[in-house]
């Protein structure tokens, strides 16, 4: 059974196109802290759990979750996993992070 912040962060993929995975996905994350979807104060889930549940590299969710600790967003708690932020960063408060959203990317004809 998937988590709900994987639920969210998979149909939340569909709509942004510009970037690699990497940067999808932490677009992704910082969007849902900054809207309280992901609630803060609450624990993100394991690496190897998300990255599971998501069908990527677990360093690929590693390195998310190491942008995320560098911005502000979330930090990490040795031996306690890694929880988001109760006070998140000003700049990430005024403005959603920037990356452009598009149709669900599997709604999209085939080129013939």
């Amino acid at each position: 059974m998937r988590s709900l912040y994987a639920d969210h962060v998979l149909e939340r993929l569909q709509f942004v196109a510009e970037g690699t995975l990497q940067q999808r996905l932490l677009h992704c994350m910082q969007a849902a802290i900054v809207e309280g979807i992901f609630p803060r104060g609450s624990r993100l889930p394991a690496t190897r759990d998300l990255a599971r549940e998501l069908a990527v590299s677990r360093n690929t969710v590693l390195n998310v979750y190491e942008n995320l600790v560098a911005q502000g967003y979330v930090s990490a708690r040795t031996g306690s996993g890694t929880w988001i932020a109760e006070n998140l960063p000003e700049g990430c408060l005024n403005s959603a992070p920037a990356l452009p959203l598009s149709e669900p990317l599997m709604s999209k004809p085939a080129a013939i």
